[in-house]
């Protein structure tokens, strides 16, 4: 088993974190797991029941601790960074100053009581359930102790995330910061993610996920009672930001029908909801209202079984996720009405599981909501609902599911650290491969291309089929193949581009080992059987190679098929290899990698797959790639004639410029030669692109006005590597290139003139 640091804010102390114990069951399923909290205060909850290490550690720093953190701050790089996006921001300098520097104070702290327990260097994983000063404090730690090589991992909900959560200054601190020190950041919601990118930015040293929190199945769909009006349920902390208020308001002004409502949960405006309940609500003799308190998760399930619920409530003003108290509605199919915000967007569409208000609703929006349920009661269209909220818990919200891959996923981030050790386990013959195939209007290729997989002699194989938005047949083929084999996972999506439907197979992938395919391509027999005994072979292994047949250029793409049955390459010979014109190249479909929590950039359309095959790499420093000396993969190229023909082509290649500077940007000082080889191709695209557009008659470069204001762009890259690439260049492509340096205008004329010479030699030799 693996160890894992987990850090908590009360777990397993008092109530605070009680839907972080769903998941621990998982985690304990792949990790032995030492706990740190900052909870000094609490009892042991009494949902706790495992026997793990539990170290109770101190949250504020004393005032001393405080002035060596602020002498400290002015002279640190990540605060100084910190700073200059305050200054920056000219919004309240001196409040989020003062409040950046607690932060820092907060984070020195927790890393001084942590190295004290003794206990870091044997922990192969970190994980913090929120994104907040631990995560700076671990970073800083393990920096110190030279230990970087342990991932650190963090979840991030609601009051760490969104700026207005936080009370003074109005400004979440560190988090662009931060996150240089994470492997991974793990949102509960599509929205929170889009929050998190629009407010902070991605920082490229950490992926950035969605990993949907879940509630364990129940005993399925309660039913309505028919002979009362409507029974209606609220599960929330009685804050001001909850607005239980507006359910009070709403209620008041129903006359038509009895409703009878209840309310779990306590909180600081516990009092005034209570005085504003009793006079807005004794009087009316439809409405019957109880106040319930806090009670236990087990509590409020008996409640759920034992009782007949029309319709679960929220009038939140805001959220980090899905709220597991809808998502606990869903699982005993009851509908929902809830506000615009955060990750309840996902979860309830009108209509269908529940109806969605306004994020910020009058009682009279709530009120015709609540109407429009009672409505749906009496014409006996209850049961559509909550047919339809218990399938949207089971498809998206069912802890066994959502907590068994989440598990899975840190478990392959502990793998990923490169350790020998991790490589030289012994794996059977049975071992799972996922088989990620990413599909864009491909009904003419996808036929042959999934038969391939499904005939491969490596039976033992997850296929996931990401239909990414096609508008041909390509959904309906693979459905058809999904119902005779249960290998098959269908996954469909809108339309997004090729990186991020790759992600998304990642995301579901549950192998030992991951392979790619592309929707018009196809694979020999033996071509996973290949790749996976290969790695099996030869220990210590982290890659497994073949070579290439192109289908469209009558050429093969590598000449490794060569020599011995296979080529042990180290780290610094397979980035040799990738980044080369000719070898392994930087595809995705010819390999088989081990599972990784890195991603592809969806920034980047060509050249994506170098540059996470880079980074893979990069994070596997220790481990060696194994090349099988056969062609066994068939890829399908389509060359475009023009520029012209194909814009979308243009702006895609133009793309290729950003993964050549990642790739750089990764690259060290000592891989001077590897860095000159990314220039080379670098200028090479430029020189390509730049030759293609002059080369255009006049009248078709004004109608292509996208284009032409990239062209300029496209110079400066040119010129911009011109220099290093020179002096690697043969003597022919250094004549092109100072031409077109000089000017387009003598470079297109003598290109030209070299076609008509070669033709014109071609014709005397026939």
């Amino acid at each position: 088993m693996k160890k894992l640091l987990l850090l908590t804010d009360n777990l397993p102390f008092g109530n605070g974190e009680s839907f972080l114990y769903p998941e621990i069951e998982f985690l304990t399923q792949k990790f032995s797991i030492t706990v740190v909290t900052t909870d000094t205060k609490s009892d042991i909850s009494s949902s706790y029941i495992w026997d793990f290490p539990v170290y109770r550690i101190q949250k504020i720093p004393t005032f001393w601790e405080t002035f060596q953190s602020t002498l400290q701050f002015f002279f640190t790089k990540d605060c100084l960074k910190e700073l200059g996006i305050i200054f920056q921001s000219k919004k309240q300098v001196l409040q989020r100053s003062i409040q950046s520097i607690k932060y820092y104070a907060k984070a020195q702290k927790t890393a001084k009581q942590i190295e004290r327990l003794e206990i870091i260097t044997e922990q192969d994983l970190v994980y913090s359930y929120w994104h907040n000063y631990k995560v700076l404090g671990m970073g800083l730690l393990l920096k110190k102790l030279h230990y970087q090589s342990i991932p650190i991992v963090s979840r991030i909900h609601g009051y760490d995330l969104y700026n207005e959560r936080v009370e003074k200054g109005g400004r979440q601190p560190f988090k662009y910061t931060q996150d240089e020190y994470l492997s991974a950041l793990y949102f509960v919601s599509e929205k929170g993610l889009e929050y998190y990118r629009k407010t902070f930015g991605f920082n490229s040293d950490c992926a950035y996920l969605v990993s949907r929190l879940g509630v364990y199945g129940t005993s399925g769909i309660i039913p309505s009672d028919k002979d009362i009006g409507l029974s209606l349920i609220s599960v929330s902390h009685a804050i001001p930001l909850k607005r239980v208020e507006l359910i009070i308001s709403a209620l008041e002004l129903i006359t038509e029908y009895t409703v009878s409502w209840v309310h779990f949960g306590d909180g600081e405006s516990m009092n005034s909801l209570t005085q504003l309940a009793e006079h807005s609500l004794k009087h009316k003799k439809n409405i019957s209202y109880v106040f319930k308190g806090h009670i236990t998760n087990q509590e409020l399930h008996t409640y759920y079984e034992t009782h007949t619920i029309d319709v679960f409530i929220t009038t939140s003003s805001t959220e980090g996720g899905c709220p597991v108290s809808i998502q606990e509605a869903f699982s005993y199919g009851v509908p929902a009405i809830g506000t615009d915000v955060g990750g309840i967007t996902e979860m309830i569409t009108s209509g269908y599981n529940g109806f969605l208000l306004n994020e910020n609703p009058t009682a009279l929006e709530v009120k015709t909501q609540l109407d429009t349920i009672y409505a749906a009661k009496i014409n006996q269209e209850m049961d559509s609902l909550k047919t339809h909220a218990f399938s949207t818990w089971e498809r998206f919200f069912d802890a066994e599911k959502n907590f068994s891959e989440f598990a899975k996923i840190l478990y392959a981030l502990c793998l990923d650290k490169g350790s020998s050790n991790d490589y030289n386990r012994t794996y059977s013959q049975d071992d799972l491969i996922s088989v990620i195939v990413p599909i864009y209007n491909a009904e003419k290729t996808l036929d042959r291309c999934i038969t391939s997989i499904i005939g491969q002699t490596y039976q033992n194989l997850q296929i996931i089929l990401i239909n990414d938005g096609s508008v041909d047949e390509s959904i309906a083929i693979c459905r058809r193949y999904a119902e005779d084999d249960v290998r098959i996972k269908v996954i469909n999506s809108s339309n997004q581009g090729v990186s991020k439907a790759r992600n998304q197979g990642m995301d579901s992938a549950e192998g030992a080992y991951w392979g790619f395919v592309d929707s018009d391509d196809w694979i020999e027999p033996t071509f996973i059987e290949t790749m996976y005994s290969a790695i099996q072979e030869n220990e210590g292994c982290c890659l497994s190679s073949l070579g290439i047949v192109s289908e469209s250029w009558k050429e093969y793409l590598d000449s490794l098929c060569k020599g011995d049955s296979y080529r042990i390459l180290s780290n610094t010979e397979g980035l040799d290899e990738i980044t080369a014109k000719f070898g392994l190249r930087g595809y995705l479909c010819n390999k088989l990698f081990l599972p990784t929590h890195l991603r592809l950039n969806p920034d980047i359309n060509v050249c994506e797959d170098l540059e996470f095959i880079v980074r893979y790499l990069y994070h596997h420093q220790s481990n060696k790639i194994v090349v099988a000396n056969t062609c066994l993969y068939h890829y399908e190229i389509i060359r475009p004639d023009t520029i012209y023909s194909d814009r979308y082509s243009f702006r895609r290649n133009f793309t290729a410029f950003q993964a050549y500077e990642k790739i750089i940007e990764q690259l060290p000082d000592s891989a001077r030669y590897l860095r000159d080889r990314i220039y080379s191709h670098t200028t090479e695209l430029a020189y390509n692109m730049l030759v293609t557009w002059y080369s255009l008659p006049k009248s078709e470069r004004t109608e292509t006005k996208a284009i032409e204001s990239k062209i300029p762009e496209v110079n400066v890259k040119f010129h911009e590597t011109y220099e290093n690439t020179m002096k690697q260049s043969s003597a022919m492509v250094r004549v092109n290139y100072f031409l077109l340096k000089v000017s387009p205008s003598l470079l297109i004329p003598y290109l030209h003139l070299k076609f008509r010479i070669k033709k014109l030699i071609g014709r005397t030799r026939k």
